[in-house]
C-alpha cells in the first residue's frame, strides 16, 4: 500500500522502506524454504536458524519506528 501511495521513487528514497522490503522478501523465502526443507533434517535446522533471523530483523522494523 506504502508503494501505492508514495510511488515506486517516493518509496525508495527512504532506507527503512527498502530495509522493511528486504526482510519481507527475505520472510517469503523462509516460507517457501520450510516448505522445501519438511523431512530433511539438515535442512530443516537451517530453515529454523534462517527463519529466528527474519523474525529478529522484524523486530527491528517494528521497534526502529517509534
Amino acid at each position: 500500500m506504502k508503494c501505492i501511495a508514495l510511488g515506486v521513487v517516493g518509496y525508495w528514497q527512504s532506507r527503512r522502506n527498502r530495509f522493511d522490503l528486504l526482510v519481507t522478501i527475505l520472510g517469503i523465502a523462509w516460507i517457501v524454504l520450510n516448505i522445501i526443507s519438511m523431512g530433511q533434517n539438515d535442512l530443516q535446522e537451517f530453515s529454523n536458524t534462517f527463519g529466528f533471523t527474519v523474525i529478529i530483523l522484524r523486530f527491528f522494523t517494528i521497534a526502529g519506528k517509534h
